[in-house]
C-alpha cells in the first residue's frame, strides 16, 4: 500500500480532498493490519510461554447453559490461528462412531445438510477423493 501521489498546489479543492481521503483510508488499513500483526504475535507469545503443558481451560456458562473459556487469548473458541497451535494432551482414537460423526459434519460442512445422517456419510464416502485433495 502506497499513498497515492500528492495534487498539484494549483488543483481545485475537491482533488485535494479526495487525495486526504485516500491517504486516510490507507493509512486506517495499515494500522489495522498493524494491530492485527501485534495481537497474532501477542497471541504466539502466550502460547510460546506454555509449550510443552498440559492446559485446562476453565469456563463460564450464560443462563442458556452455554459454557465460554474464560482465557480470552488462547483457547479452543479463538480465531483458527490460536486453536491451530492447541493439541490434545491425551490423544484418543476416533473409533467407528466418531468416524461416522466426522463423515456427517464433513458433509454438513460441503453444503449437503439437508440429508438424513446415512446419506451424509454415503456422500462423504463417495466424495473422499475429492475431500483428500481439498
Amino acid at each position: 500500500m502506497t499513498a497515492p501521489p500528492e495534487p498539484e498546489a494549483t488543483a481545485d479543492g475537491s482533488a485535494r480532498r479526495k487525495w486526504l481521503m485516500e491517504l486516510r483510508d490507507i493509512e486506517n488499513k495499515r494500522a489495522g493490519i498493524h494491530s492485527k500483526r501485534c495481537f497474532q504475535n501477542f497471541q504466539l507469545e502466550n502460547a510460546r510461554a506454555v509449550v510443552n503443558e498440559t492446559l485446562y481451560f476453565p469456563h463460564n456458562m450464560d443462563f442458556r447453559g452455554r459454557a465460554y473459556p474464560i482465557p480470552p487469548y488462547l483457547n479452543h473458541m479463538g480465531a483458527d490461528n490460536v486453536r491451530g497451535v492447541l493439541v490434545f494432551a491425551q490423544g484418543k482414537e476416533l473409533g467407528d462412531g466418531g468416524l461416522r460423526w466426522l463423515k456427517i459434519h464433513l458433509a454438513t460442512a460441503a453444503g449437503y445438510d439437508k440429508a438424513s445422517l446415512e446419506e451424509r456419510v454415503r456422500f462423504t464416502d463417495d466424495n473422499l477423493e475429492d475431500i483428500w485433495d481439498s
